[in-house]
């Protein structure tokens, strides 16, 4: 029985994203909830699994760790208020959940190469 459990679980780990119900819905609700904290946890409880294996099943299924998912699309969303609104670099990192303008600078340089004002520089540049 123990091992019929293991092989579950070990299958379960390697059903790819696109089929992972636990994934979808985890990407799901981050998406929604993007302006606010996001813990691991918390998105483990909205899913109903535990944290550590969602923390394995994330990491198996995206390629990247919860945290880094979460980054990602919050500079993601990020760019897209940059693009498309007016908001200050302030508005902007408070809106994608990030804890200070300083912080979101600094994850924004490194997922999207440019600061965020260079970003919104670039595109304004681009489209002149």
């Amino acid at each position: 029985r123990g091992q019929s459990i293991l092989r579950m679980y070990y299958n379960e780990l390697n059903v790819s994203q696109k089929n992972n119900i636990y994934i979808s819905r985890a990407k799901q609700f981050i998406e929604e909830n993007l302006s606010e904290p996001l813990s691991l946890e918390q998105v483990a409880n909205q899913v109903f699994v535990c944290k550590a294996y969602l923390s394995e099943l994330f990491s198996n299924c995206t390629g990247v760790k919860f945290s880094e998912y979460v980054a990602m699309q919050r500079v993601e969303h990020a760019k897209k208020l940059l693009i498309c609104s007016n908001q200050s670099i302030q508005e902007i990192s408070q809106n994608c959940g990030f804890s200070s303008a300083a912080y979101f600078s600094s994850v924004f340089t490194r997922l999207a190469g440019k600061s965020p004002r260079k970003f919104r520089q670039a595109v304004l540049k681009n489209t002149a």
